[in-house]
């Protein structure tokens, strides 16, 4: 009896895979949707949706390719950062590639209190929890939150989602999810929607990619 039993829920269990397989096979988007969004982190998503909205190819290609996790050696010189950096009008040995992308950005859309914080150094500097400067408390009460409550850097994004409409950063910044440490390898619905509106959901075209320009 027990043995029958065993068998029946053997059985079972190879009917559940095979409807699995099937489904995957009939939906291929489906799994490469939950693929694209274990490929990428919730941030590292945001940051493409960005790029995409600013056609910004060369952070969609920081980000694709992987170059945004690798440890950028202090006065590391490329042909891409040098030729960023005359165009910024600055020195490349001074500034990682991220940071070069972020002053690129902020000089695009006319943000001199971004492109002052990267200039400055004060990206790299570790800022005490609760720390309140006039600058902050002044950001923080055009922004409405409480300015001990968020890190300089976090503020400036606060600022950015609201200048572009963006409620999926803001959130991301105001709920503290940006400071929680994601496993590689997390699926969310939230991340395979974003993922899948980014077009990440077929084959991952990989650095080729190009930024979509829906307006």
């Amino acid at each position: 009896m027990r043995l029958t039993t065993s068998i029946a829920a053997a059985l079972v269990g190879l009917t559940l895979i095979a409807q699995a397989a099937q489904a995957a096979e009939l939906h291929p988007t489906l799994a490469s949707r939950d693929a694209a969004a274990s490929r990428f982190t919730l941030n590292e998503l945001i940051g493409l949706d960005s790029a995409r909205s600013e056609n910004d190819y060369g952070a969609w290609k920081f980000i694709i390719s992987g170059d945004n996790r690798k440890v950028e050696k202090p006065g590391t010189v490329t042909p891409g950062k040098a030729q960023l950096a005359a165009q910024l009008g600055v020195n490349p040995g001074d500034f990682t590639t991220s940071e070069l992308i972020g002053l690129a950005s902020a000089r695009s859309e006319s943000d001199y209190g971004t492109w002052k914080f990267i200039i400055s150094g004060d990206n790299r500097a570790v800022e005490e929890p609760g720390t309140v400067t006039p600058g902050k408390a002044q950001l923080a009460a055009q922004l409405g939150v409480n300015p001990a409550d968020f890190t300089t850097s976090e503020l400036i994004g606060l600022d950015s989602a609201r200048s572009e409409n963006d409620y999926g950063t803001w959130k991301f910044i105001i709920s503290g999810d940006n400071r929680k440490v994601e496993e590689p390898g997390t699926v969310t619905p939230g991340k395979v929607q974003l993922a899948a509106q980014l077009g990440l959901d077929s084959a991952f075209p990989g650095v080729g990619m190009l930024p979509r320009n829906d307006g």
